[in-house]
């Protein structure tokens, strides 16, 4: 049996399609920060998500990367390249810039800790996690001490390491990612998984794919969808949840679909 999304998703999934910022407001702000989280929140996506890695002192940290290089200033820093997160301590991180590759307005921005995260999205908006590196129980130790297990949605391509999760928390809604062809193995998995949400990537979903979750049980969402008539498409096809880059774009859209009661002009 699935642990249901969180109360506040569930209700709005009642009026229509959800908007998860991917990484956050990660087209305007710089990626898994907490100024791209806020942002987020401040635009009105429902869900926000993140990526989830361990650093070396065993702490939960938003970053998608297995290194640093890409978005922080960690080669001139440490002077030298492939920084892997799993070898810095959390202090040693919050000396590493994680906004100024974005633009100067973003200068001194740090890699957050998951709860920093967590903190800059609840509780208007939902933290949709995606474990990249960490161990289950380091995970739910922070969540259970936020109070924040059936506050959540947890994700990943790794189908094993949910079923770990929802071994351990019953209550921890859990969502089956996955690419390419979705076929009635896929699904029959992610349901014995209790998952609450199927997230398959835009290019290798089906309208077919969409009903035989659906006839499973299952919610669908879809990642990562920034052009506007693929946004459009979704809205149209009534998927659950829309990952983006762009929240602004498609809650505009979804703002007004919704005031002529169809698809926009």
């Amino acid at each position: 049996m699935s642990a249901p999304l969180p109360e506040r998703l569930s209700a709005r999934l009642a009026i229509g399609t959800l908007c998860c910022a991917h990484r956050g407001a990660s087209h305007t702000a710089p990626e898994n920060t907490c100024a791209a989280f806020r942002l987020a929140v401040e635009l009105g996506a429902e869900l926000v998500e993140l990526d989830v890695r361990t650093s070396a002192d065993g702490v939960p940290v938003a970053l998608h990367d297995a290194t640093l290089d890409r978005t922080t200033d960690a080669l001139a820093r440490l002077e030298r390249s492939a920084v892997d997160v799993a070898e810095l301590t959390v202090a040693t991180m919050r000396t590493l810039d994680a906004g100024r590759w974005k633009g100067p307005g973003f200068a001194g921005e740090r890699v957050p800790t998951l709860a920093d995260a967590l903190a800059a999205i609840l509780p208007v908006a939902t933290p949709f996690i995606e474990v990249k590196r960490c161990a289950p129980a380091t995970l739910l130790a922070l969540l259970r001490e936020r109070g924040a297990v059936e506050h959540v949605v947890v994700q990943s391509f790794d189908w094993a390491l949910l079923g770990a999760l929802r071994a351990l928390e019953p209550r921890l809604p859990i969502a089956a990612l996955g690419s390419g062809a979705l076929g009635p193995a896929q699904l029959d998995e992610a349901t014995s998984l209790g998952a609450a949400l199927l997230h398959w990537e835009c290019d290798g979903l089906r309208l077919c794919d969409v009903d035989r979750a659906r006839e499973r049980g299952l919610l669908v969402g879809c990642y990562t969808v920034d052009a506007e008539l693929p946004l459009l498409g979704c809205l149209t096809a009534g998927i659950d949840v829309v990952t983006t880059n762009v929240p602004d774009r498609l809650l505009a859209l979804r703002s007004r679909a919704g005031a002529r009661g169809g698809v926009p002009d």
